[in-house]
């Protein structure tokens, strides 16, 4: 490994050690304001700043970053509408390594089946309990959005983003149990959502990558 990777592997490492010190902070009693939004804003801003990110990265993140805001605030359908937007951004950003036609059937239908099933149970036995015509439309569109960007990840060559989005995706299916189904604790969904981001990001960002958006092993 050369003194150039060592030195970006080294960088990537600083950043989730903060990231994991400001997850830790959300669950701690300190009072700060909308505390829930600052580790995914710090992989933003920390990916607008001092490079290596892709342009859809640093937006997907930011989006999500909004998307936290909204829900620390309980502004429920802005919340959804900022995370759609990101996941948008996932899933072009991963789609631009997609290479369908080329890929093994067994491979396509492994990386669909989780998507899929949570889909349909989400589907079926979550989306029927939401109230509203909006919130209705609003979380299916959602729904099909994250369920794509992770059978796109599913297709990636490297692990830590076929994690990250199965996590991120686990995260808000529980998410919406406890909000339209059965009320449960934070812990239930965000420590999936924050170890989600932080993968997705790992995976994804590389200053190594200087000019370029190509992913490499």
């Amino acid at each position: 490994m050369s003194k150039h990777y060592k030195s970006d592997y080294l960088w990537r490492a600083v950043v989730a050690v903060v990231y994991a010190i400001l997850c830790v902070l959300f669950f701690s009693p300190l009072d700060a304001p909308v505390k829930l939004a600052y580790p995914v804003g710090w992989l933003a801003v920390v990916s607008l700043c001092c490079g290596g990110a892709s342009p859809l990265l640093v937006l997907a993140l930011t989006l999500s970053t909004v998307g936290d805001v909204c829900g620390a605030l309980g502004l429920l359908l802005p919340q959804i509408g900022a995370f759609g937007a990101a996941q948008v951004c996932y899933l072009v950003a991963l789609a631009r390594h997609c290479n369908l036609v080329g890929t093994p059937p067994k491979r396509i239908i492994g990386a669909a089946a989780l998507p899929l099933t949570l889909l349909l149970i989400a589907l079926t036995a979550i989306v029927p309990k939401v109230e509203g015509g909006v919130f209705v439309a609003a979380i299916t569109l959602y729904a099909l959005l994250i369920g794509t960007m992770v059978f796109l990840a599913g297709l990636h060559s490297k692990w830590v983003v076929r994690v990250g989005a199965v996590c991120f995706m686990l995260s808000d299916f529980v998410l919406a149990i406890s909000l339209f189904v059965s009320p449960l604790p934070h812990v239930a969904y965000l420590p999936l959502y924050f170890i989600g981001q932080v993968l997705l990001w790992w995976g994804l960002v590389g200053r190594a990558q200087k000019g370029t958006t190509k992913l490499q092993k």
